[in-house]
């Protein structure tokens, strides 16, 4: 389907073997970019998502203010994210541009992700 402005929207069976590209190529990378992360900040990681402690325990735990707890989990984030567009790109033969937006669909449901890869063994 044309969108009028050149640019092809797909649609049915067409997207959804996108979407298993997608995906099947995000899962390949994924766990390398976590492996990648500190001892330090995969136990942040894991007490936030798997065990399910909020930013300011986490802060009381470590003395910290829970603000600080918040820019630390952003920047790992970050990390994971850079790392992992950086492999899809390498890997994979994406351009930057399309690794970006693969891994910005992939950061809009964070939790399940981190939860699958360092909730069991990485």
């Amino acid at each position: 389907m044309s969108r009028g402005n050149g640019s092809t929207v797909l649609t049915g069976p067409e997207e959804e073997v996108l979407h298993a590209e997608r995906d099947r190529y995000i899962h390949s990378v994924l766990p390398a970019a976590f492996q990648a992360l500190s001892p330090r900040d995969l136990t942040l990681l894991k007490l936030h998502h798997v065990d399910g402690a909020r930013q300011k325990d986490i802060a009381d735990l470590h003395g910290v203010h829970p603000s600080r707890v918040s820019r630390k989990l952003d920047r790992i984030y970050r990390t994971v994210r850079k790392r992992a567009t950086e492999l899809l790109v390498k890997q994979h033969g994406l351009k930057t541009k399309e690794a970006r937006e693969f891994m910005t669909r992939v950061t809009q449901h964070w939790s399940g992700e981190i939860d699958d890869l360092i909730g069991g063994e990485l």
